[in-house]
């Protein structure tokens, strides 16, 4: 239990030294190796969910909400809006998907990117606003980041979810 304790310390601080020194040399995948439901994997998706629950938890969030889709690219990177990202969030407003919303991670990841692409679907479920500058104080309480201004944004808790 203490060596995956260890190893999850030594990814996470991986994580937040790449997000940190603001890694531009990532290799795009371009590939997709999985694209579909959260859940549509067993094995793969437990950890998608302890992740999700730990996130929502944090954040003070208890209303259920759906879990977003899941897309996994090959590469240490992938495309978000006109850049080459960590991971990134589309949410989905389209009536075929509800306020679902994707999540694009690639292959090589950790929990922080994770964590935080799950922050950006919490906020967009409770609040509307996906927070792309990252100004929510949730991002550093429940992701992993850096530190950053503090949100202007009410905490969902807050909004009665």
């Amino acid at each position: 239990m203490k060596a995956i304790s260890v190893l999850m310390l030594i990814v996470l601080l991986g994580g937040l030294i790449a997000l940190t020194t603001g890694c531009t040399e990532l290799n795009m995948g371009t590939q997709v190796l999985f694209e579909g439901p959260l859940m549509a994997q067993s094995k793969c998706s437990d950890i998608f969910a302890i992740y999700y629950v730990e996130v929502k938890e944090c954040m003070g969030v208890s209303k259920p909400l759906p879990l977003p889709d899941l897309k996994i690219m090959c590469g240490e990177g992938v495309m978000c809006g006109d850049k080459v990202g960590l991971g990134c969030y589309h949410n989905a407003l389209s009536p075929s998907q509800g306020r679902k919303g994707t999540i694009i991670i690639p292959v090589e990841t950790n929990p922080t990117v994770i964590k935080h692409e799950f922050i950006h679907h919490i906020l967009f479920l409770t609040t509307g606003n996906i927070d792309l500058n990252h100004n929510s104080e949730w991002f550093i309480k429940c992701g992993g980041l850096e530190c950053q201004s503090p949100s202007a944004y009410p905490s969902p808790s807050q909004e009665g979810f």
